[in-house]
């Protein structure tokens, strides 16, 4: 049996404090996160922030393991195909 811890849906506290540093009222944190950085991020009852990990990945544009390969292929053979067809609009 492995170790590996599975990634968590939100972000921790330091992450965020790292984030928002130097600010460490919550309160000024949720204000940067949802103002300046246009995040959607939720309070907790203890008033400190809850910002899923995914909105936090796609507000920063940070790969996804689930994104699309690079297509690979024999370019030549579409820069042809392109040359007698035309390219696609």
């Amino acid at each position: 049996m492995s170790n590996i811890e599975p990634p968590r849906l939100y972000l921790t506290e330091p992450e965020i404090a790292d984030i928002c540093k130097p600010l460490t009222m919550p309160a000024a944190q949720y204000r940067f996160i949802t103002q300046r950085l246009g995040m959607r991020a939720a309070r907790k009852p203890s008033g400190r922030v809850l910002l899923a990990r995914s909105e936090f990945e796609r507000v920063l544009g940070a790969p996804r393991d689930d994104a699309p390969a690079e297509v690979m292929g024999d370019l030549e053979s579409l820069r042809a195909r392109w040359n007698r067809h035309g390219a696609p609009a």
